[in-house]
């Protein structure tokens, strides 16, 4: 887990993945000292990404998922190397970064859809007490975010 610490917080960032479980036909577990995060398709175009800081998984809610929505079979494969592991549905790449949890969404092609910047990490504050976590993304050219404040 690399650190940075501030007078008023502490940053934290995943480690690098120690191991990683294909946990169903749709759902993979990447685990690091301190983090996990799940990687599911709920279709060869959608795919969701949660993160526990802990390792240990809140309630699984989201104002940003429909309930009724369930993972439909899809075609992938998975390939992994000394730096990252990719996720290949019919038509996207997910990258995940073997030293930091960074991901990478690429078409079929490798052109990056979407791609983090400095990807998941989670800060506690000193003074106040609390934690908040982030991820921070690249822009693309001609790229907007819409809708990404508190729910």
């Amino acid at each position: 887990m690399e650190i940075k610490k501030d007078k008023y917080s502490v940053k934290f960032y995943p480690s690098d993945v120690l191991n990683w479980k294909k946990e169903n036909d749709h759902t993979f577990i990447f685990n690091t000292a301190d983090t996990r995060l799940e990687v599911k398709l709920f279709t060869d175009k959608i795919i969701r990404f949660r993160y526990a800081p802990n390792g240990k998984f809140q309630k699984d809610f989201s104002y940003a998922t429909v309930e009724a929505i369930q993972p439909k079979p899809v075609n992938l494969s998975v390939y992994e190397d000394r730096l990252k592991f990719d996720i290949m549905t019919e038509h996207l790449v997910a990258q995940i970064q073997k030293k930091d949890l960074k991901i990478t969404i690429l078409d079929r092609q490798y052109n990056v859809i979407n791609e983090d910047e400095l990807g998941f990490h989670w800060q506690h504050y000193i003074k106040k007490g609390g934690k908040i976590n982030y991820c921070s993304k690249k822009i693309q050219d001609g790229e907007c975010f819409f809708g990404m404040g508190d729910k």
